[in-house]
């Protein structure tokens, strides 16, 4: 069934002003962002975006939403992959996975991280998103200690300073903003990450 023109228009509209705040919200920070900024940024009145968001927390929420859907689809779609990969200790793999994901989200993330110092809301939706992740790292670790590695490791802390380090990198790579297009310094920084999580998982 077609779908009307005004909803199609509508769902543009509503993504014209999600991709303009990912921008605004890198460029001048979730906290010091105005409406008004990112509508100049959508070429769209101040109206139109309180049509479809309520302000930007709303904005910002939509977002994570988005987020969670990736994610949702991608465990749906390369669970079993991801799940021989580490079996298969392809650590390159993993990392390459995260650091795509973060890229998708980058902004998102930037900006959560920011509100999350301010807003319980947003507080308990960042640690929500960075437990989850540790959680993966902490059942990679019991596999290894189960294979003899890692045996001195305590699975949780062990995660989360490996959680910390891969998303302060990659929350690093964004801030130095140029480098993100630089593909050999994204390679040199992938490589980097998976060789110091490799040598982690791999300690006796």
């Amino acid at each position: 069934m077609d779908v009307p023109i005004t909803i199609r228009k509508g769902v543009k509209t509503r993504q014209i002003f999600m991709d303009a705040g990912r921008r605004v919200f890198v460029r001048d920070g979730y906290l010091n962002t105005e409406i008004s900024e990112i509508a100049r940024e959508a070429g769209k009145s101040n109206g139109t975006f309180y049509i479809y968001f309520e302000n930007k927390s709303a904005l910002l929420d939509s977002m994570i939403e988005e987020f969670e859907n990736h994610i949702r689809a991608r465990f749906q779609e390369h669970d079993d992959k991801s799940f021989a990969a580490a079996q298969a200790q392809e650590w390159g793999l993993m990392v390459k996975n995260m650091w795509e994901t973060f890229q998708k989200h980058a902004a998102m993330f930037h900006a959560l991280a920011q509100a999350s110092l301010i807003d319980q809301h947003f507080a308990t939706a960042y640690a929500a998103i960075r437990q989850r992740t540790r959680a993966d790292f902490v059942s990679f670790l019991r596999a290894r200690q189960k294979a003899g590695f890692c045996k001195t490791l305590h699975p949780g802390y062990a995660a989360a300073a490996l959680e910390t380090m891969v998303v302060y990198s990659m929350n690093e790579w964004l801030a130095e903003g140029g480098k993100c297009q630089d593909r050999r310094e994204e390679k040199r920084a992938l490589n980097t990450l998976t060789a110091i999580f490799e040598h982690a998982m791999s300690t006796p």
